[in-house]
């Protein structure tokens, strides 16, 4: 191959516009209809997963043209929501950017310039910048310009908005006639959810959601052919497996694309299952940011009872909105499958992670009723302070405990434990039974090396477990600790049958 040539996949991550735009025909009429073409534009929430393409469509739709749509009188322009601090600096970036979109537009008007040039040279208090706020755009809409303003990164707005009042000031922008202004949200979560946490804003109430999913298979298609410019075709064998293991989730497709391209520049030829091992970093790093957001309102313990089972708590309701997502869709056999069978594969990961901290969690529950038993047997009801002076190196685990049962205490009064073990982890645990082993040995059947290595990989996992961190447990790993759990439990129950 030549050395000029390039990944066609390379800007893999980045916001994709113009020629390298690929699909969203439907999404692109929508906007069309209801921003662009109608002379009372309605505002649009671009709703979906992580990567799924949501600023990509609003900067190809919106951002990209605007040189065209300045012809028909409109101005757009994009606010990155992160970068706001506040309601007021939001309000004073909107007229900012108007006012550079004006310039852009070799507008004559200098009225507009000097109302908005004063503006933002005040330090108005709020009540003050929104009143002068809504009379600029009241001047820019006499004047026959129409603003869309399109605001990423909206979930932001739950921080930044605290109060409710950023809220309510953005419906009051787009929605009296006078002065309004078109707004255009991107965000990962429905506005009910950003906006009605706060149950006082009805801002949702005047934005149609458009939820953006996987790429059909068309679309898809589409996109892998970029691989044409340097020469690759793709066979359909190929197809399905991207399909097979991206669901047509557009950066899951384009990081195994870029693989596959990268090892075809190299070397003329390609292996679909090294390629994907090559991908698989950058699917974590999404699958992660993804359960992230899922475990915020408990929507991963549902998003798990659905493919898992068993279903304790989901509704119908909770399926239907995962669908409408495009997380889940109904297969052949009338049950819920993911959209692609990798991240069905870490799910089960997850779903077996969250099972091994159930077994573990039964396991210190019961470690736990033991120490004290023998504990209290050994030294009487008081035998925490007892132990500590037979055993003066287990008074930090002691302390710390005490701390944590503290900071409980005055986070939940009464309700917090009395039992001072329940603040322990693995190693404490190990240090407390190891601390006396000549009453546990013969109840744990083994030395103290032969515990000590078992209660190290408990620990290490412990945190993961609890979490379900980015590091999620290796199957053999879970499969060991499993094992040990397995293991203490039995010598428990026997322990029992003996005494009973």
């Amino acid at each position: 191959m030549q050395d000029n040539f390039y990944n066609p996949f390379a800007n893999n991550g980045n916001i994709v516009y113009g020629d390298d735009f690929v699909g969203r025909q439907d999404e692109i009429r929508i906007i069309q209809q209801r921003v662009i073409n109608s002379p009372q534009a309605g505002c649009l929430a671009i709703v979906g997963a992580p990567r799924i393409g949501k600023s990509s469509l609003a900067y190809h739709a919106l951002i990209y043209p605007k040189n065209i749509f300045i012809e028909q009188k409109i101005l757009t322009f994009r606010i990155n929501l992160p970068d706001i601090r506040s309601h007021q600096e939001l309000f004073r970036e909107l007229v900012k950017q108007t006012l550079e979109s004006l310039n852009d537009a070799d507008s004559e008007d200098e009225s507009l310039f000097i109302k908005g040039n004063s503006l933002l040279e005040r330090n108005l208090q709020w009540l003050d910048l929104q009143s002068e706020v809504r009379n600029f755009f009241k001047k820019v809409k006499r004047s026959r310009w129409r603003v869309i303003a399109v605001i990423d990164e909206f979930d932001k707005a739950r921080h930044i908005f605290k109060d409710g009042v950023g809220f309510q000031a953005l419906r009051e922008l787009a929605y009296q006639p006078e002065w309004s202004i078109c707004l255009v949200t991107v965000s990962r979560r429905y506005l009910s959810e950003i906006a009605n946490q706060y149950d006082i804003s009805n801002l949702p109430g005047i934005f149609k959601d458009k939820i953006l999913q996987c790429f059909s298979q068309e679309e898809l298609r589409n996109l892998l052919n970029k691989l044409q410019k340097i020469g690759l075709d793709v066979t359909d064998e190929c197809f399905q497996f991207i399909w097979d293991n991206t669901g047509g989730h557009p950066h899951l497709a384009s990081a195994l694309a870029f693989e596959l391209a990268n090892s075809w520049l190299n070397s003329q030829q390609y292996n679909l299952e090294q390629s994907l091992q090559e991908a698989t970093s950058e699917f974590l790093k999404y699958y992660d940011n993804l359960i992230d957001i899922l475990k915020e309102d408990g929507s991963l313990e549902k998003l798990l009872q659905i493919l898992f089972g068993p279903v304790i708590t989901v509704t119908k309701f909770d399926a239907e909105k995962f669908v409408r997502y495009g997380l889940i869709e109904p297969n052949i056999n009338g049950y819920y499958q993911i959209f692609s069978s990798h991240f069905e594969n870490y799910l089960r990961l997850v779903e077996r992670s969250r099972d091994l901290w159930t077994l573990w969690r039964d396991t210190e529950r019961k470690l736990r009723l033991l120490i004290t038993e023998i504990m209290e047997t050994e030294y009487g009801e008081n035998w925490v302070a007892q132990l500590e002076k037979s055993r003066p190196k287990l008074k930090p685990i002691m302390d710390k405990c005490r701390e944590a049962q503290e900071r409980e205490k005055k986070s939940f009064g009464g309700r917090a434990s009395t039992n001072l073990l329940d603040f322990t982890y693995p190693m404490d645990l190990y240090n407390i039974l190891a601390g006396s082993w000549s009453s546990f040995d013969k109840i744990l059947n083994q030395d103290k090396k032969y515990w000590s290595d078992r209660f190290q990989l408990l620990a290490k996992l412990r945190n993961p477990m609890a979490h379900i961190r980015d590091e999620v447990i290796q199957e053999h790993e879970r499969q060991i600790a499993e094992g040990y759990c397995q293991e203490i439990l039995y010598n428990l129950q026997e322990y029992q049958k003996i005494k009973s």
